[in-house]
Protein backbone atom coordinates (compact mmCIF):
# COMPACT_ATOMS: atom_id res chain seq x y z
CA UNK A 1 0.00 0.00 0.00
CA UNK A 2 1.48 3.71 -0.75
CA UNK A 3 2.67 5.21 2.26
CA UNK A 4 1.16 7.86 4.17
CA UNK A 5 2.26 11.07 4.00
CA UNK A 6 0.85 12.20 7.35
CA UNK A 7 3.30 12.99 10.85
CA UNK A 8 1.30 9.50 12.41
CA UNK A 9 2.87 6.14 13.19
CA UNK A 10 0.00 3.67 12.81
CA UNK A 11 0.29 0.11 13.16
CA UNK A 12 -1.60 -3.02 13.33
CA UNK A 13 -0.88 -5.42 16.20
CA UNK A 14 1.68 -3.09 16.62
CA UNK A 15 3.41 -3.72 13.34
CA UNK A 16 3.84 -0.79 11.06
CA UNK A 17 1.68 -0.43 7.81
CA UNK A 18 1.79 1.90 4.60
CA UNK A 19 -1.51 3.73 4.15
CA UNK A 20 -2.44 6.97 2.36
CA UNK A 21 -5.23 9.56 4.09
CA UNK A 22 -7.70 10.89 1.54
CA UNK A 23 -10.26 12.66 2.42
CA UNK A 24 -10.26 11.07 6.67
CA UNK A 25 -10.49 13.75 9.04
CA UNK A 26 -11.67 11.32 12.14
CA UNK A 27 -10.14 8.03 13.73
CA UNK A 28 -13.33 6.82 12.86
CA UNK A 29 -13.29 7.23 9.03
CA UNK A 30 -9.47 6.31 9.23
CA UNK A 31 -10.38 3.21 10.57
CA UNK A 32 -13.50 2.44 8.71
CA UNK A 33 -11.59 1.94 5.78
CA UNK A 34 -8.91 -0.12 7.56
CA UNK A 35 -11.95 -2.29 9.01
CA UNK A 36 -13.05 -2.97 5.07
CA UNK A 37 -9.57 -4.18 4.06
CA UNK A 38 -8.45 -5.93 6.80
CA UNK A 39 -12.13 -8.49 6.72
CA UNK A 40 -10.89 -9.06 3.28
CA UNK A 41 -8.06 -10.77 4.94
CA UNK A 42 -10.27 -12.70 7.52
CA UNK A 43 -9.22 -10.11 10.77
CA UNK A 44 -11.51 -8.19 13.07
CA UNK A 45 -10.41 -5.04 14.84
CA UNK A 46 -10.87 -5.62 18.56
CA UNK A 47 -9.29 -2.47 20.14
CA UNK A 48 -7.78 0.71 19.37
CA UNK A 49 -4.77 2.27 21.30
CA UNK A 50 -4.97 5.99 19.77
CA UNK A 51 -1.88 8.40 21.17
CA UNK A 52 -0.93 5.43 23.70
CA UNK A 53 -4.23 5.36 25.08
CA UNK A 54 -6.55 2.15 24.80
CA UNK A 55 -9.65 2.85 24.10
CA UNK A 56 -12.18 0.17 25.61
CA UNK A 57 -15.78 0.20 24.90
CA UNK A 58 -16.76 3.00 27.29
CA UNK A 59 -14.19 5.08 25.41
CA UNK A 60 -14.22 4.22 22.00
CA UNK A 61 -16.82 6.38 20.41
CA UNK A 62 -14.59 9.32 21.42
CA UNK A 63 -11.84 7.79 20.11
CA UNK A 64 -13.45 7.64 17.09
CA UNK A 65 -14.91 11.34 16.30
CA UNK A 66 -11.08 12.44 17.30
CA UNK A 67 -9.78 14.39 14.88
CA UNK A 68 -6.77 13.18 13.08
CA UNK A 69 -4.63 16.25 13.74
CA UNK A 70 -4.62 15.93 17.24
CA UNK A 71 -3.50 12.25 16.69
CA UNK A 72 0.06 11.30 16.59
CA UNK A 73 0.02 7.50 16.72
CA UNK A 74 -3.26 4.69 16.57
CA UNK A 75 -2.10 1.01 17.20
CA UNK A 76 -5.24 -1.46 15.40
CA UNK A 77 -5.93 -4.38 17.76
CA UNK A 78 -6.86 -7.29 15.18
CA UNK A 79 -8.10 -10.81 16.11
CA UNK A 80 -8.76 -13.57 12.97
CA UNK A 81 -12.39 -13.76 12.65
CA UNK A 82 -12.47 -17.38 12.78
CA UNK A 83 -10.85 -17.39 16.08
CA UNK A 84 -14.29 -14.93 17.32
CA UNK A 85 -16.65 -16.82 15.67
CA UNK A 86 -15.53 -20.37 17.70
CA UNK A 87 -15.51 -17.95 20.94
CA UNK A 88 -18.63 -16.51 19.81
CA UNK A 89 -19.86 -20.00 19.81
CA UNK A 90 -18.72 -21.08 22.65
CA UNK A 91 -20.10 -18.13 24.65
CA UNK A 92 -23.76 -18.65 22.60
CA UNK A 93 -23.50 -22.71 23.39
CA UNK A 94 -23.30 -21.93 27.06
CA UNK A 95 -26.07 -19.37 26.87
CA UNK A 96 -28.74 -21.60 24.88
CA UNK A 97 -27.42 -24.15 27.81
CA UNK A 98 -28.64 -22.25 30.98
CA UNK A 99 -31.62 -21.11 28.41
CA UNK A 100 -32.90 -24.92 28.17
CA UNK A 101 -33.20 -25.30 31.49
CA UNK A 102 -34.86 -21.87 32.86
CA UNK A 103 -37.94 -20.73 33.55
CA UNK A 104 -40.23 -18.01 30.72
CA UNK A 105 -38.87 -15.10 32.71
CA UNK A 106 -35.24 -16.29 32.90
CA UNK A 107 -35.50 -17.39 28.81
CA UNK A 108 -36.24 -14.00 27.77
CA UNK A 109 -33.75 -12.29 29.98
CA UNK A 110 -31.11 -14.50 28.67
CA UNK A 111 -32.03 -14.01 24.98
CA UNK A 112 -32.26 -10.43 25.46
CA UNK A 113 -28.81 -10.74 27.10
CA UNK A 114 -27.72 -12.75 23.91
CA UNK A 115 -29.02 -10.25 21.29
CA UNK A 116 -27.42 -7.50 22.91
CA UNK A 117 -23.63 -9.34 23.35
CA UNK A 118 -20.50 -8.65 20.87
CA UNK A 119 -21.19 -12.65 19.64
CA UNK A 120 -24.97 -11.48 18.42
CA UNK A 121 -22.95 -8.24 16.66
CA UNK A 122 -20.50 -10.99 15.24
CA UNK A 123 -23.44 -13.61 14.32
CA UNK A 124 -25.42 -10.64 12.48
CA UNK A 125 -22.76 -8.63 10.81
CA UNK A 126 -20.60 -11.60 9.68
CA UNK A 127 -22.41 -14.95 9.78
CA UNK A 128 -25.98 -14.22 9.04
CA UNK A 129 -26.85 -17.89 8.51
CA UNK A 130 -25.85 -18.50 12.38
CA UNK A 131 -27.72 -15.39 13.47
CA UNK A 132 -30.80 -16.37 12.16
CA UNK A 133 -30.32 -19.96 13.18
CA UNK A 134 -29.88 -18.69 17.09
CA UNK A 135 -33.04 -17.05 16.50
CA UNK A 136 -35.02 -19.70 15.44
CA UNK A 137 -33.18 -21.36 18.62
CA UNK A 138 -34.76 -19.28 20.79
CA UNK A 139 -37.79 -19.04 18.89
CA UNK A 140 -38.58 -22.45 19.14
CA UNK A 141 -38.08 -23.13 15.18
CA UNK A 142 -35.02 -24.86 15.49
CA UNK A 143 -33.28 -27.51 17.91
CA UNK A 144 -31.20 -26.45 20.57
CA UNK A 145 -27.70 -27.16 18.75
CA UNK A 146 -24.83 -24.85 17.30
CA UNK A 147 -22.49 -28.33 17.44
CA UNK A 148 -22.62 -28.39 13.03
CA UNK A 149 -21.65 -25.07 12.87
CA UNK A 150 -19.05 -25.31 16.12
CA UNK A 151 -17.34 -28.82 14.65
CA UNK A 152 -17.00 -27.31 10.94
CA UNK A 153 -15.60 -24.23 12.04
CA UNK A 154 -13.10 -25.13 14.77
CA UNK A 155 -11.98 -28.06 11.81
CA UNK A 156 -11.22 -24.72 9.74
CA UNK A 157 -9.25 -23.23 12.36
CA UNK A 158 -7.56 -26.24 13.64
CA UNK A 159 -6.28 -27.28 9.98
CA UNK A 160 -7.42 -25.10 7.31
CA UNK A 161 -5.00 -27.41 4.64
CA UNK A 162 -6.57 -30.45 6.13
CA UNK A 163 -10.52 -29.10 5.32
CA UNK A 164 -9.84 -27.45 2.68
CA UNK A 165 -8.42 -30.88 1.21
CA UNK A 166 -10.91 -32.33 2.31
CA UNK A 167 -13.54 -30.74 0.04
CA UNK A 168 -12.79 -31.63 -3.31
CA UNK A 169 -15.65 -33.73 -3.98
CA UNK A 170 -17.92 -31.20 -2.81
CA UNK A 171 -16.16 -28.95 -5.01
CA UNK A 172 -16.70 -31.21 -7.96
CA UNK A 173 -20.05 -32.21 -7.27
CA UNK A 174 -21.20 -28.38 -7.36
CA UNK A 175 -19.50 -27.78 -10.64
CA UNK A 176 -21.09 -30.44 -11.75
CA UNK A 177 -24.49 -28.68 -10.54
CA UNK A 178 -23.99 -25.56 -12.23
CA UNK A 179 -22.94 -26.74 -15.32
CA UNK A 180 -26.44 -27.96 -15.33
CA UNK A 181 -27.99 -25.38 -13.88
CA UNK A 182 -29.61 -24.39 -17.39
CA UNK A 183 -31.12 -27.29 -18.32
CA UNK A 184 -33.04 -27.75 -14.55
CA UNK A 185 -34.72 -24.33 -14.97
CA UNK A 186 -35.43 -25.33 -18.71
CA UNK A 187 -37.22 -28.62 -17.69
CA UNK A 188 -39.23 -27.57 -14.90
CA UNK A 189 -36.74 -28.71 -11.99
CA UNK A 190 -36.48 -24.96 -10.12
CA UNK A 191 -36.09 -26.83 -6.66
CA UNK A 192 -32.93 -28.40 -8.06
CA UNK A 193 -31.91 -25.30 -9.27
CA UNK A 194 -32.84 -23.58 -6.08
CA UNK A 195 -31.00 -26.02 -4.10
CA UNK A 196 -27.86 -26.09 -6.01
CA UNK A 197 -27.84 -21.76 -5.10
CA UNK A 198 -27.79 -22.81 -1.71
CA UNK A 199 -25.10 -25.50 -1.74
CA UNK A 200 -22.97 -23.47 -3.99
CA UNK A 201 -23.92 -19.84 -1.81
CA UNK A 202 -22.51 -22.47 1.32
CA UNK A 203 -19.79 -23.71 -0.30
CA UNK A 204 -18.12 -20.23 -1.44
CA UNK A 205 -18.68 -19.17 1.75
CA UNK A 206 -16.60 -21.45 3.44
CA UNK A 207 -13.94 -21.25 0.60
CA UNK A 208 -13.77 -17.50 1.32
CA UNK A 209 -13.35 -18.31 5.16
CA UNK A 210 -10.40 -20.68 4.29
CA UNK A 211 -8.17 -18.12 2.32
CA UNK A 212 -7.28 -15.84 4.85
CA UNK A 213 -6.65 -18.65 7.32
CA UNK A 214 -4.54 -21.03 4.98
CA UNK A 215 -2.70 -17.62 3.96
CA UNK A 216 -1.72 -17.94 7.84
CA UNK A 217 -0.85 -21.46 7.34
CA UNK A 218 1.76 -20.65 4.86
CA UNK A 219 0.03 -20.63 2.02
CA UNK A 220 1.69 -17.98 -0.49
CA UNK A 221 -1.59 -16.86 -2.61
CA UNK A 222 0.57 -13.65 -4.64
CA UNK A 223 2.20 -16.68 -6.20
CA UNK A 224 -1.17 -18.87 -6.85
CA UNK A 225 -1.41 -19.82 -10.39
CA UNK A 226 -5.03 -17.67 -11.50
CA UNK A 227 -5.95 -14.96 -13.50
CA UNK A 228 -5.35 -11.05 -12.70
CA UNK A 229 -7.71 -9.72 -10.11
CA UNK A 230 -9.29 -13.42 -10.13
CA UNK A 231 -10.66 -13.39 -6.64
CA UNK A 232 -12.69 -9.66 -7.28
CA UNK A 233 -14.20 -10.52 -10.54
CA UNK A 234 -15.51 -13.75 -8.65
CA UNK A 235 -17.04 -11.81 -6.31
CA UNK A 236 -18.64 -9.67 -9.21
CA UNK A 237 -19.65 -12.62 -10.82
CA UNK A 238 -21.51 -14.04 -7.85
CA UNK A 239 -23.39 -11.06 -7.51
CA UNK A 240 -24.73 -11.08 -10.84
CA UNK A 241 -25.48 -14.55 -11.07
CA UNK A 242 -27.18 -14.23 -8.13
CA UNK A 243 -29.15 -10.77 -9.36
CA UNK A 244 -30.17 -12.68 -12.61
CA UNK A 245 -31.52 -15.42 -10.89
CA UNK A 246 -33.35 -13.83 -8.40
CA UNK A 247 -34.83 -11.41 -10.94
CA UNK A 248 -35.72 -14.92 -12.54
CA UNK A 249 -33.28 -14.59 -15.70
CA UNK A 250 -32.82 -18.29 -16.75
CA UNK A 251 -31.16 -17.84 -19.95
CA UNK A 252 -28.44 -15.47 -18.25
CA UNK A 253 -28.30 -17.24 -14.89
CA UNK A 254 -27.99 -19.96 -17.05
CA UNK A 255 -25.07 -19.68 -18.83
CA UNK A 256 -23.00 -17.35 -15.90
CA UNK A 257 -23.64 -20.71 -13.91
CA UNK A 258 -22.18 -23.29 -16.46
CA UNK A 259 -19.72 -20.61 -18.57
CA UNK A 260 -18.75 -18.76 -15.04
CA UNK A 261 -18.95 -20.18 -11.69
CA UNK A 262 -18.70 -23.41 -12.78
CA UNK A 263 -15.18 -23.01 -14.58
CA UNK A 264 -14.00 -20.72 -11.66
CA UNK A 265 -14.86 -22.77 -8.79
CA UNK A 266 -12.69 -25.51 -10.47
CA UNK A 267 -9.90 -23.04 -11.32
CA UNK A 268 -10.04 -22.09 -7.83
CA UNK A 269 -10.20 -25.05 -5.99
CA UNK A 270 -7.28 -26.66 -8.50
CA UNK A 271 -4.83 -23.56 -8.30
CA UNK A 272 -5.26 -23.41 -4.25
CA UNK A 273 -5.15 -27.37 -3.91
CA UNK A 274 -1.95 -27.14 -6.62
CA UNK A 275 0.18 -24.40 -4.21
CA UNK A 276 -1.23 -26.40 -1.12
CA UNK A 277 0.70 -29.41 -2.87
CA UNK A 278 4.05 -27.31 -3.45
CA UNK A 279 4.21 -25.80 0.17
CA UNK A 280 3.85 -29.59 1.70
CA UNK A 281 6.65 -30.76 -0.84
CA UNK A 282 9.01 -27.77 0.42
CA UNK A 283 8.52 -28.37 4.11
CA UNK A 284 9.38 -31.81 3.75
CA UNK A 285 12.55 -30.72 1.58
CA UNK A 286 13.34 -28.64 4.28
CA UNK A 287 13.35 -31.56 6.65
CA UNK A 288 15.86 -33.47 4.58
Amino acid sequence: MPKIEEAMFITINEKPIDITIENEKTVGELVAGIDLWLAGSGFVICALVVNDKASGASALDNALTQSLNEVSSIDIKTQAAAEICVDALLLTREMLEKWAVSDNGEKAAIELKWSASPAASFFQNREPEIYLHIKDIFTGKNENTLEPFLSERTRELDDPIKEFLGIEERVDDTAARLSDFALDLQTGKEPHAAETVKIFSVLSAKLFRLIPLLRSSGIDFETVPLEKNFFENLNLTLKEFLAVYEAQDTVLSGDLAEYEMAPRLHDLYDAVQTKIKEHKAALIKQLH
